[in-house]
């Protein structure tokens, strides 16, 4: 990843413009050709703004405060077109454990961040996790790695890498984890992150869906551009995932891509050639989508919250570390899926917070539903293997 970019690899076009970006924590997107990213220095939060040029603009604001925000996208011209530039952060400033404003709580997120979700369709929060629950968390993800030493296929916990092997254990997800050890569970329950939730969505909440997504050093499997809308269409889109960073994640070891504002446009084909759903989008049809994509980086701790019909995707992991997000897809409580409910009681247990409801809330909304069923009918991975255009390149293995 480092260098000039040179555009010759698929997918890169993405991250090429933010790879002369300085070394350390970057939160920040890719706008047409320019790059700009948001940095955390020793006294403040940073902005930085690269032309094609080569010049350079820095925007700071204290630590203690949350950066000014514009009313709406200002725009400057990169490489002759012009373009929008977001002069507002995708994070907020950090709350440490302990902070008076993590523990009082009504404080997590500003009105600002919320405005921020509805109109770009994510925002990312720092340090929601400390460090000795990270390190919990690493720990048991370590164990059920180890387990997969045992196990020749996909299993009801496991989702494998190509090329695992019982001497060489290669993990792409643990599925429901939230299910597999309570301390996944326990994570979406905090107060912090509820209180986050609660802002974005209402007060009665429901947890939908759980999975950790693995990308080992040097090649945890890309995710195809998709939206989850399309997996499991409901009567409202009360619907968001929340992505927990364990690991630092930054534009080489394959973060998740969003484009701003997708959230409320169309719901774009999910089927492949054969007609079968397939979990993606052509990407010849989301060209212009791909190209203002933005990365959502931070440190391990932070969550990212995105829209459930935001367009993203994430690339193969180039780097030489790992890459675990642990995702939670959380709805409000009237939202009920389209596909029906299979078990009433256990669809009833899974309230996070609220009362239950036999009334659900219908909004209008674009659906597309995922019919007939995909071909290799299981994870995304599988799902996507019956489609026959990518965008992101694959390691060797696969």
């Amino acid at each position: 990843m480092n260098g000039a970019p040179t555009g010759t690899e698929p997918g890169d076009e993405v991250l090429a413009g933010m790879r002369q970006m300085p070394k350390g924590e970057v939160h920040g997107g890719v706008i047409g050709a320019g790059q700009w990213g948001w940095s955390y220095g020793r006294r403040a939060w940073q902005r930085t703004s690269a032309s094609a040029t080569g010049g350079r603009t820095t925007y700071a604001w204290p630590r203690v405060r949350e950066p000014r925000r514009s009313p709406k996208p200002l725009s400057f011209v990169v490489a002759g077109a012009r373009c929008k530039r977001y002069d507002d952060a995708l994070t907020m400033s950090p709350k440490r454990e302990g902070h008076q404003r993590h523990q009082n709580g009504n404080n997590m997120i500003s009105d600002a961040q919320r405005d921020a979700y509805q109109r770009d369709g994510f925002i990312v929060v720092p340090d929601l996790l400390g460090a000795a629950e990270l390190s919990e968390l690493r720990e048991i993800i370590a164990e059920l790695v180890a387990g997969a030493a045992a196990v020749d296929t996909h299993t009801a916990v496991y989702d494998l890498e190509p090329g695992h092997t019982r001497a060489a254990p290669k993990v792409r997800r643990i599925k429901t984890p939230h299910k597999v050890h309570p301390a996944f569970d326990a994570v979406v329950r905090r107060p912090a992150v509820m209180e986050v939730l609660t802002r974005l969505l209402g007060p009665d909440l429901r947890l939908h869906s759980s999975k950790l997504n693995m990308k080992a050093a040097r090649y945890g499997s890309p995710v195809e551009w998709h939206q989850d809308w399309a997996f499991y269409p409901h009567t409202n889109d009360d619907i968001l995932a929340v992505g927990v960073m364990l690991d630092d994640m930054d534009l080489e070891n394959g973060p998740l891509l969003v484009t701003p504002g997708t959230h409320k446009g169309p719901v774009w084909n999910h089927h492949g050639d054969d007609g079968r759903f397939c979990g993606l989008v052509d990407p010849a049809e989301i060209r212009t989508e791909i190209a203002n994509a933005v990365p959502l980086t931070g440190r391990a701790g932070s969550m990212s919250f995105h829209h459930v019909r935001s367009l993203h995707g994430s690339a193969l992991n180039t780097s030489d570390r790992s890459r675990n997000l642990l995702l939670y897809g959380i709805a409000a409580a009237d939202a009920w899926p389209l596909l029906g409910v299979g078990d009433f009681d256990e669809f009833n247990r899974a309230l996070l917070s609220g009362t239950p409801t036999l009334e659900p809330r219908m909004t209008s909304v674009p659906v597309r539903l995922p019919l007939p069923p995909a071909a290799h009918e299981g994870s995304i991975y599988e799902n996507q293997t019956g489609a026959s255009h990518f965008y992101f390149k694959k390691a060797a293995t696969q």
